[in-house]
């Protein structure tokens, strides 16, 4: 499922960037891969572990220094990534097709 993932942000990444997001891509083969997708107001990544699809996702908001979103777990793979991290998403304001 890590290779899937790798996948998804890339696409992610690059749309990401058109919206004016700077973001770092950083993979540990076999082991995990991560996301981070920074603007002026919020700075946030997913991890997501080989082992088990375990995965965290965080958003904080530079301005007031809160934490507007976390979650962690497993992921199934019953649904897309796209799907499975739209609340992720639709916080920052990035669509993804």
């Amino acid at each position: 499922m890590l290779i899937e993932f790798i996948q998804w942000i890339t696409n992610l990444s690059d749309v990401a960037n058109k919206s004016g997001f700077d973001t770092n891509i950083d993979i540990y083969e076999n082991y995990f891969a991560k996301i981070d997708l920074d603007s002026k107001d919020y700075i946030s990544q997913i991890v997501f572990w080989e082992n088990q699809n375990l995965y965290v996702a965080e958003i904080l908001n530079i301005a007031s220094g809160q934490t507007v979103y976390t979650q962690s777990g497993m992921y199934n793979g019953s649904s897309s990534f796209k799907d499975f991290f739209s609340v992720f998403l639709g916080i920052l304001e990035i669509q993804i097709f």
